[in-house]
């Protein structure tokens, strides 16, 4: 409309003027992006490759590289070994293996190529909701609180990396429907899936975009309708089989829910805030939007309900297919050697077991006054005016400010100022969700048109922080804190009147405390308090990569590694329980199937490992006195060790004994 005016009024030569200069003006926007975009990837590379080597929690490395060894050396996960996870990350750490060398930097080197291609999705969403310069400020903010903090190459950040380009592709496909998008989200889905079952979870928060799109289109037509005068008059719910299956759906998927988390939830108020209340918030939203929307539509009965069907269908078919694609592509290894039985039967079994062995409850739920403060603080921005205005976000600002730096001094009432910004973010999900839902919930029509991006980013990070279940270290936050922000970035931006300043001096203090407060204490005291860098010391084999670690760890495996290695010769060794590391790093194979001895009950049969002890092969055993996971050797079997391995010596929390 505008160029047809335009060609009307004005001269040829304006018109090729004004034509210029607005091409003069996308193009600069669009250099001003990229440039933005370059500086921001620069940054995000050299920050993490200076933080890829760093660190090692043993029993982590260990599983990932002697898997990977496996497959590399022809094995196949689940049949052959007992996979830790789906399988799927185990075959690309064994290419990266394959690439760069059999050792534990050789898959943080494919970790890097995946987070490096992270980072522009990661910006192009960001940039969906604020300027480019801020998006690049939130890309960095990012940056900070996720892989820097632990590079090992855990199946968590793919789940993250994956559920990311899938957000990306459908916000792509809101802007321009195509299903090229929707198969294309379904493709992140189905290999994040094969990274960590978790990538299920990212598939759920979808299929709830999908039904709250489906509510907007509805509404849509019933708009149209309504400016017809083609409105008509009947019950309550215009289409009732389409509501009765929402309404079910949503039933079965908080009972599931519930099922899964109740039991070890404790009755606990934190746990039920962290999840079970975002999820159950958005079911709300589906559940408060269908009320509204069923009464409005303009067909009745059957005729309505099959067109709604059919809409979300359309969306969830081609998702479905892009889902299925890479698990076909996995499976067809397993369907050759007719061993679809053993993957299922592990990857079931393992479920109960890991939940079983890893619970650890998050933070008191008392924790959470810093994010409220922080909330109502940024309401109470856009709620006053003038002078007073003004004093509030000073004084905030400077209350936060302050905490920032109180929290580098350990000392200040025993790390009370640390805790206080940790839980500040790590509140934040559940906070955030109810905050969108009460939007989603109070939105017109074309209001609730326009927040699909938002509900889209609330549903998959509310599914996702479902990492942080049954074991919430602080790590895991840092798994979806990524998402965590891209959903603030959401849901600042219909309130424009909301202290921009503020909100600038949260972005900078909690780059700061991350990057020079919380990081250089690696995961083991991550979220608990801030310690000095020690991750400076080096493993003496060729196969730990050049990782750097702890002294303590240095020492332990430096004494280890060539002590192993003397006494064992051309024999073979046996290690238990919980071992993966001390077989990979030795270079010796593990004479069982065992990663995790706790994921096979059979591994704890005294006959086998005792069995096993007396072959002469076996030349050297290591006992991890102090396993991470798995309960300690039986008394008989250690007796019989001592027997038949009579010499020994200890190293750290391992009793290396040899004939």
């Amino acid at each position: 409309m505008a160029s047809k005016v335009e060609e009307t009024i004005a001269p040829a030569s304006v018109r090729g003027s004004l034509r210029s200069r607005i091409f003069s003006a996308t193009n600069g926007k669009f250099l001003r992006w990229f440039a933005v975009l370059l500086v921001v990837w620069a940054f995000s590379a050299i920050y993490e490759g200076t933080h890829l080597k760093r660190g090692f929690v043993p029993w982590d490395a260990g599983a990932y590289a002697e898997s990977a060894a496996r497959v590399l050396h022809g094995q196949l996960p689940h049949r052959d070994f007992v996979e830790v996870y789906t399988g799927g990350l185990t075959y690309l750490n064994a290419a990266a293996m394959r690439v760069f060398g059999e050792s534990l930097a050789s898959e943080r080197m494919m970790l890097f190529a995946f987070f490096l291609a992270w980072i522009p999705a990661l910006y192009w969403i960001a940039s969906q909701f604020c300027r480019d310069w801020q998006a690049g400020a939130l890309v960095a903010l990012a940056v900070a609180w996720s892989v820097p903090n632990y590079s090992e190459a855990v199946p968590s950040w793919y789940n993250l990396f994956f559920a990311t380009f899938g957000i990306a592709a459908l916000l792509a496909y809101i802007k321009r429907p195509a299903w090229k998008w929707l198969l294309l989200a379904g493709i992140c889905g189905g290999a994040s899936f094969l990274a960590k079952s978790l990538g299920l979870c990212y598939v759920a928060g979808v299929l709830l975009f999908f039904l709250f799109r489906e509510q907007c289109i509805a509404r849509g037509d019933a708009a149209s309708a309504e400016s017809a005068a083609e409105v008509c008059v009947g019950p309550r719910f215009a289409t009732p089989v389409y509501t009765i299956f929402l309404f079910a759906a949503l039933a079965i998927f908080m009972g599931l829910l519930v099922r899964v988390v109740a039991p070890l939830i404790g009755g606990g108020a934190g746990e039920f805030v962290l999840f079970v209340l975002p999820e159950a918030a958005l079911c709300v939203a589906l559940a408060w939007t269908e009320w509204e929307t069923a009464g409005r539509l303009p067909m009745r009965g059957k005729r309505g309900s099959v067109r709604r069907f059919a809409e979300l269908l359309r969306m969830a078919i081609p998702f479905s297919i892009g889902v299925i694609l890479p698990i076909v592509v996995f499976l067809t290894p397993y369907i050759r050697a007719h061993a679809i039985g053993a993957l299922l039967g592990d990857l079931l079994s393992q479920a109960s077991m890991r939940i079983a062995a890893a619970h650890k409850i998050p933070y008191e739920i008392d924790t959470i006054i810093p994010v409220i403060a922080i909330v109502v603080a940024a309401i109470l921005s856009a709620r006053l005016r003038g002078r007073a205005r003004w004093i509030f976000i000073l004084c905030f600002t400077g209350v936060f400010v302050a905490g920032v730096v109180l929290g580098f001094d350990m000392r200040f009432y025993h790390g009370a100022a640390y805790i206080a910004v940790w839980s500040a973010a790590y509140w934040l999900v559940p906070l955030l969700v109810i905050t969108g839902v009460v939007i989603v919930i109070r939105a017109g029509q074309s209001g609730l048109t326009a927040h699909q991006p938002l509900f889209l980013l609330l549903a998959v990070t509310a599914l996702c922080s479902l990492v942080e279940f049954p074991y919430s270290a602080p790590i895991y936050f840092c798994y979806i804190a990524p998402l965590v922000i891209l959903c603030g970035a959401a849901l600042v931006q219909p309130f424009p009147r909301i202290s921009r300043e503020m909100l600038a001096a949260f972005v900078v203090g909690f780059f700061i405390f991350m990057v020079f407060a919380a990081t250089p204490g690696f995961i083991y005291v991550l979220g608990f308090g801030r310690r000095p860098e020690v991750q400076r010391y080096a493993i003496q084999t060729a196969r730990a990569g050049g990782l750097r670690v702890d002294p303590e760890s240095a020492s332990v495996y430096n004494a280890l590694i060539p002590l192993v290695r003397a006494h064992a010769g051309t024999g073979d060794i046996y290690g238990a329980p919980d071992c993966p590391e001390v077989y990979f790093l030795t270079g010796y194979p593990n004479l069982t199937p065992d990663i995790y001895d706790f994921l096979r009950p059979q591994s704890g049969d005294t006959r086998k490992i005792l069995a096993l002890v007396a072959n002469p092969r076996v030349r050297v055993v290591v006992v991890n006195t102090d396993p991470p996971l798995s309960p300690p050797l039986p008394r008989e079997v250690m007796t019989e060790i001592a027997r038949e391995f009579p010499q020994g010596e200890m190293a750290g929390g391992f009793e290396i004994r040899w004939r």
